[in-house]
């Protein structure tokens, strides 16, 4: 059987027997690995946590309103999401240009030229938080 490992010049034995067996149950009954679904629901808060950030700091540069907020942050959230959790089937992940231009885009039919300027300053910052920020 060839594994990851071959040709990589990193020393390895393959399990064998019980000792492979012992191995595989204490794998799957390990209460420290998050399964793909766990995966998937820390991701979508991840990308909740991304897009209020990013809607922060588009409202420290312009006024938005609550509903104006919240429908940019469903919509960040949203792009991030699917950024994040890729299902069977689907094409690959964009790139970070398409993605920011997808963003702007959408973004721009609820944001007037200010707004749409300030989202493009916030996005440049990137998805993690700047000094101070949470």
């Amino acid at each position: 059987m060839k594994t990851f490992l071959d040709g990589k010049k990193v020393p390895h034995t393959e399990l064998q027997g019980d000792e492979r067996d012992k191995a595989v149950k204490d794998f799957l009954a390990g209460s420290t690995w998050y399964r793909g679904t766990d995966v998937d629901r820390l991701s979508e808060k991840e990308a909740d946590i991304i897009g209020e950030r990013l809607v922060k700091r588009v409202g420290a540069k312009v006024p938005l309103s609550g509903e104006k907020a919240a429908l940019l942050k469903a919509l960040l959230s949203q792009h991030y999401r699917r950024g994040f959790i890729r299902k069977p089937g689907e094409a690959e992940r964009p790139t970070k240009e398409h993605t920011r231009d997808a963003l702007l885009k959408a973004a721009g039919e609820h944001l007037d030229a200010p707004g749409v300027e300030a989202l493009k300053e916030a996005l440049a910052q990137g998805s993690r938080p700047a000094k101070g920020e949470k």
